[in-house]
């Protein structure tokens, strides 16, 4: 994965940049929006800068809902259905 057992980023900027630009399309397909790299590195350096809430009003939420889902299938990012967080 992206991310380690202690939850660190193992990609630097470019290197995720890179992955998304070379990596199998399908992983980035969205249902309510097109996805556009420069908005989901944006995301992502928000999420880790500021956290997740910081995020919250960037999109209408169905298209950010769109880039947080590909953030946890890479495992960047995990969701905890029971505490919601």
């Amino acid at each position: 994965g992206i991310i380690d057992e202690n939850n660190a980023v193992r990609l630097s900027s470019e290197e995720l940049e890179y992955f998304i630009d070379i990596y199998e399309p399908g992983l980035f397909d969205c249902q309510h929006t097109l996805f556009n790299k420069d908005i989901f590195m944006c995301i992502g350096e928000i999420i880790f800068s500021d956290g997740f809430e910081s995020v919250y009003d960037s999109l209408r939420p169905d298209e950010l809902i769109d880039y947080l889902n590909i953030m946890e299938h890479l495992g960047i990012i995990e969701y905890d259905s029971t505490l919601n967080t």
